[in-house]
């Protein structure tokens, strides 16, 4: 009778952790093919509520920049990075971005995003694009 005991309380255990939801693996920033010193972070989303992933992007300044295979559903500024003596840093809030459909950015693809105001710009996912930043004065 305690083997009985012993075999459902592993069995009872083995359960409860296959059932648990498995962690994912924290996303990698995925970086344009050139190595530009100023970058916008763009938090690449898909999905909604308990359902969402975030992929952060790094996007040059005044260049239109794609990445493949990356479904989104919204765009975010995250933040700004910049590397190098003596390079300013612009304000977070200064940074506005905005998709295209197409790589001359002729064809709108959302409106424009900045930090705290993401462009919303599917409830289904859609392919990230062309995203082109710059900074307001």
């Amino acid at each position: 009778m305690h083997s009985t005991t012993i075999i459902t309380m592993i069995a009872a255990i083995a359960s409860a952790v296959s059932a648990s939801p498995a962690k994912q693996p924290a996303p990698v920033a995925k970086v344009a093919p050139d190595s530009n010193l100023a970058v916008v972070v763009v938090g690449a989303i898909l999905g909604s509520g308990y359902k969402q992933s975030t992929t952060p992007v790094r996007v040059s300044f005044g260049k239109l920049t794609h990445f493949d295979k990356l479904p989104i559903s919204s765009l975010e500024v995250r933040g700004v990075m910049v590397a190098g003596d003596g390079l300013p840093v612009p304000k977070d809030d200064k940074v506005r971005c905005r998709r295209y459909k197409d790589q001359y950015g002729l064809q709108l693809g959302s409106l424009e995003f900045k930090k705290g105001k993401p462009a919303l710009i599917s409830t289904n996912s859609v392919d990230f694009g062309w995203v082109l930043c710059r900074v307001e004065e």
